[in-house]
């Protein structure tokens, strides 16, 4: 196909462009005719140099792909769309525009019957080129759009206070009951064996259901008025109770030390414990809409609508969470974004996953002339792992932030009931010594 004069064939020769590939038009812009080129007139909607080209980027206000949480564009750590979308440009030598849509302005939606609104109304007419932002609740509607690759996988989550409440397992009360069942008994037997010598001066009524009631007693703690008033029996008796008071030692210790590295269950561990608990819901803009069904984890659909709350500074609602009072729904990138960057204690806070696997791409309007090579490239850079890579940089957390609670020793608040009762106990049972020693003494005394 060289120019050669000797060559009498004729051909034309096309120029292939982003928009001939998008339109499969073909438009004549050199001619070569007996070996001579000939320069056909210029395509005026093309220009020359496709740095001229401008391509129009409307966002959702969303950290951590375009913004940070006061709804401004980072440009100095852009999140991972804006890097995909300004690496783009270097590689076809184009320009990027980018327009926020407002904090608090609703998302648009794709109707059944072909109604759009919002942004997705400004694609169709043509005022924007690239859509971004998360809408897997609305891909089935997609049909009037070109979905490019999706680039990442988020998660929703609930964002709440993080604090650990103590629960019983069912073998640590086996356990429980297992001891004290076992040391009743043994005060059974010491009681029976009591009861066995007859006085003249009291008499004792022999019928097991007497020996084992005066045993309970015994084991509460408290004084038994028909015990024997021999002097050597009453101390056996101050034998049993110290006995008690050994047994209640010993299976308390048992029970404390199996309860050491035992990790505590949340306080805020579904979202049904959030409304029982009270907490103020805030919700990210439209995020309630993906609560569709009508109970929802045991929470009936009109309690979540009835307790919504608007989340208007990413920020300050994640501190009010820290502060004990509030929940926050959002999804997980923008949490670990958030908390990179703001000044927020995320050890104070416990997150848990409502919905995995969401979807976050970037839709372009019909007709896009770029759409094919957007496409190609990021498939590029998700076989080079360098989406990955991007992923890492943005998302990258700090070093104290835990998602996982702790181990931790338990407290005897967290036994608040059992202490109690264990505390009465003992305190009745010195109380019972020192009286029966007492009056041991003055019985001597008198005699």
């Amino acid at each position: 196909m060289l120019p050669n004069p000797q060559c009498n064939s004729s051909f034309n020769i096309y120029s292939e462009s982003p928009y001939f590939i998008s339109t499969r038009q073909t438009y004549l812009s050199v001619i070569c005719r007996d070996g001579i080129f000939f320069q056909a007139k210029e395509l005026s909607h093309i220009p020359k140099r496709k740095s001229k080209w401008t391509v129009r980027v409307i966002y959702f206000p969303r950290a951590p792909f375009t913004i940070t949480s006061n709804n401004t564009l980072n440009h100095d750590r852009p999140g991972l769309e804006v890097q995909l979308l300004n690496s783009f440009a270097k590689y076809i030598n184009v320009q990027m525009t980018y327009t926020p849509t407002k904090l608090n302005h609703s998302r648009g939606h794709c109707y059944v019957n072909g109604i759009l609104t919002n942004e997705f109304k400004d694609l169709y007419k043509n005022r924007y080129d690239v859509l971004i932002g998360g809408y897997t609740a609305y891909y089935e509607r997609m049909l009037y759009f070109s979905i490019s690759f999706p680039i990442y996988q988020d998660s929703l989550i609930w964002c709440v206070p993080n604090k650990a409440v103590f629960v019983y397992t069912v073998a640590v009360n086996n356990m429980i009951v297992t001891l004290v069942l076992l040391t009743l008994f043994l005060l059974i037997i010491l009681t029976w064996l009591v009861n066995r010598q007859k006085f003249t001066i009291i008499k004792y009524r022999e019928s097991f259901g007497d020996i084992v009631y005066d045993a309970f007693i015994i084991f509460l703690g408290v004084v038994v008025p028909r015990v024997p008033k021999k002097s050597l029996l009453r101390f056996l008796i101050g034998l049993m109770i110290l006995f008690a008071f050994l047994s209640n030692i010993m299976f308390t210790s048992s029970v404390i030390s199996s309860f050491i590295g035992i990790i505590h269950r949340q306080k805020y561990g579904c979202m049904k414990d959030i409304y029982e608990n009270n907490l103020t819901t805030y919700f990210v803009k439209d995020f309630a809409s993906f609560f569709v069904n009508k109970n929802i984890e045991d929470v009936p659909l009109e309690e979540v609508k009835a307790k919504y709350k608007e989340c208007e500074d990413l920020s300050q609602c994640l501190q009010y969470v820290e502060s004990g009072t509030s929940s926050l729904f959002l999804d997980r990138a923008m949490f670990d974004y958030i908390v990179k960057f703001e000044n927020i204690d995320a050890s104070k806070i416990y997150c848990f996953n409502y919905v995995k696997g969401i979807t976050i791409s970037m839709i372009s309007r019909k007709g896009f002339f770029l759409t094919e090579q957007y496409d190609r490239f990021i498939h590029l850079y998700n076989d080079f792992g360098l989406i990955q890579k991007l992923t890492n940089n943005v998302m990258e957390r700090k070093k104290k932030y835990r998602h996982k609670l702790k181990f931790a020793k338990l407290k005897l608040t967290d036994l608040a009931s059992l202490t109690y009762v264990l505390f009465y106990g003992y305190l009745s049972s010195i109380i019972v010594c020192i009286a029966e020693l007492f009056y041991y003494k003055c019985k001597r005394y008198w005699n």
